[in-house]
């Protein structure tokens, strides 16, 4: 029997700007985090706590963002990347690193998660990062959804951000 419980956490209140274009990927206002994954993979993942040892990579991602650690970032890519970030897409290593370069460059802050679910190799977190950007105070909400080749390498990964950063 599963001891993992379902989340029943509200992802976000609002609408996530720069939602893909897909109509399954669209956040509608107040749609949870269940409701999002079960319409996007046919079941829920189930929650994990943060302390799970299967998120220890991704987990050191936002650390290594929060310390602006580009290198330490890109180890946790495959050779061949695919990020989507609020609609824009970014295929390949030199576009993945040229989009950190620039993100990392005018961002400063920290990374809280609020959960984590798992299904196979696919993961989910949400959280807040609250920061600078261009040295003016920001707090954005986020959902990162991210899927591992068969070597633990991060393959494709998608964020969907309540305002632009």
């Amino acid at each position: 029997m599963r001891t993992a419980v379902l989340i029943a956490l509200v992802f976000l209140t609002s609408v996530l700007n720069g939602a893909p274009s897909d109509p399954r990927l669209e956040l509608p206002t107040a749609l949870n985090f269940v409701r999002y994954c079960s319409s996007m993979f046919g079941e829920a993942p189930f929650a994990v706590s943060l302390e799970d040892t299967r998120l220890a990579p991704l987990l050191d991602y936002y650390r290594n963002v929060d310390a602006g650690d580009l290198e330490a970032i890109l180890v946790l890519f495959s050779n061949e990347p695919v990020y989507t970030r609020n609609g824009e897409q970014f295929v390949g290593t030199k576009a993945v690193r040229d989009f950190f370069i620039e993100r990392l460059q005018r961002l400063r802050g920290e990374h809280r998660l609020l959960g984590a679910s798992i299904k196979g190799n696919q993961y989910f977190f949400h959280g807040t990062f609250e920061g600078t950007q261009f040295g003016e105070p920001i707090h954005v909400d986020f959902f990162d959804y991210w899927v591992l080749d068969s070597e633990g390498k991060v393959f494709y990964r998608q964020s969907w951000t309540s305002k632009p950063v």
